[in-house]
């Protein structure tokens, strides 16, 4: 550990006398205003975020039988970060194929498979955050 210097052995007395001539009232309204800002801003964190959700609009996961038709029209998510909606900033990964306006799906449903509509969001609290969609395509339909 190193030596204190003359110096900071000086500043620390004349801080802890400094400390010694603060009135109790003055250290005691210090903490109340302390106590009431951290409250205040745990309030203020809560109420800015208790709206915040990131959840897919229509239907989760749809089966459908070989051979059977699957088109989908997009009904997107819902992202709200910090209580502003950021649901513009959704990036769309699918192995469907999509249409030009990226609001219609299609799938080839000629053998069973699998497929997905990801949704990831590029900003905010839930950046990086995905949610999926899954289409399967299945012999019995179930």
């Amino acid at each position: 550990m190193a030596k204190k210097s003359n110096w900071d052995a000086w500043n620390e007395k004349k801080l802890k006398k400094a400390l010694k001539k603060v009135h109790s009232a003055y250290l005691a309204v210090a903490a109340i205003a302390l106590i009431v800002g951290l409250v205040a801003g745990a309030v203020l964190a809560n109420s800015r975020i208790s709206e915040d959700k990131f959840i897919l609009n229509g239907e989760k996961n749809r089966t459908v039988s070989v051979g059977e038709s699957l088109a989908y029209t997009d009904e997107g998510v819902t992202c709200v970060s910090f209580g502003k909606d950021v649901s513009g900033k959704v990036e769309i990964k699918t192995n469907m194929e999509q249409s030009e306006d990226g609001r219609s799906f299609t799938g080839d449903t000629s053998a069973e498979c699998e497929y997905y509509i990801q949704y990831t969001v590029t900003d905010g609290r839930y950046k990086g955050l995905s949610r999926v969609r899954i289409f399967t395509v299945s012999a019995d339909g179930e």
